[in-house]
């Protein structure tokens, strides 16, 4: 999947440490506040909370929320994978046009005029699916898996929304391990912390879940001022059985 343009990606470990931040700080109101009607209050902040993405949203709760899983009694895929998280997660385009994919609720898709726009992909052989809007600002969920050597499987979920007009994208990188004995997929929050930290001396990155082979391909964006770009590094996390270490392209 072609990287369309490279903005400033928001920090995933800032996603599950600022969580705990809002939900627990109290946040004094706007003195203005008492002056207005309530009506006119609630209004403003129904308004305020459209305006954060979906994938913040995700951010904030994905790592304290395990999924179910619903194999129909075989051996989970990819499919059932992406249905569990679409499912938990469908107020976030992407998700939703894969969830009614997965579930044969396409024409549900096809009866919005954005939706039908979106792209399914599925290699279901590999272990990988995706589901896009090919325009010229991404909008995505890109998803795949590892078996792990205890019999358990990493579950890797990357989203991407960029905004137009904007320099800066949504991103989230998520991962679960998967335990088939349960069913359950349990957030695994330090892997994508150990991407993130790994890519924090850049201006921004982009994940390649792979469709291919078992490494995940990480570029880094540097800015450069000088020429109004970016210099960009290439890392491969390879997979060694139950995460992943870390190698610079040459």
């Amino acid at each position: 999947m072609k990287t369309k343009k490279y903005v400033v990606a928001l920090a995933v470990v800032a996603f599950a440490l600022s969580a705990c931040g809002e939900k627990n700080a109290n946040v004094k109101p706007d003195a203005s506040d008492a002056e207005k009607p309530a009506a006119a209050v609630s209004a403003e902040a129904t308004e305020s909370q459209d305006d954060v993405s979906e994938i913040v949203n995700i951010g904030n709760i994905w790592d304290t929320r395990p999924l179910s899983v619903d194999a129909k009694g075989k051996t989970a895929g990819i499919e059932d994978f992406a249905k569990a998280f679409a499912k938990a997660y469908g107020e976030y385009k992407p998700n939703k046009v894969m969830y009614n994919h997965l579930t044969g609720n396409r024409k549900a898709n096809e009866a919005d005029e954005l939706l039908r726009e979106f792209k399914v992909y599925v290699n279901a052989k590999s272990g990988y699916l995706g589901c896009e809007l090919p325009t010229e600002y991404d909008w995505l969920t890109t998803c795949c898996y590892w078996k792990r050597d205890n019999g358990h499987s990493l579950v890797a979920f990357w989203l991407s929304e960029a905004h137009e007009g904007s320099d800066t994208d949504d991103t989230l990188l998520a991962f679960y391990d998967y335990d088939p004995a349960t069913g359950t997929m349990t957030p695994e929050p330090k892997l994508a912390q150990k991407i993130d930290m790994a890519m924090q001396r850049y201006d921004a990155y982009t994940v390649r879940l792979p469709e291919q082979g078992k490494d995940i391909e990480v570029t880094g964006h540097k800015a450069d001022h000088e020429n109004d770009n970016y210099v960009n590094t290439q890392y491969l996390f390879r997979w060694n059985g139950n995460d992943f270490r870390m190698e610079e392209v040459k």
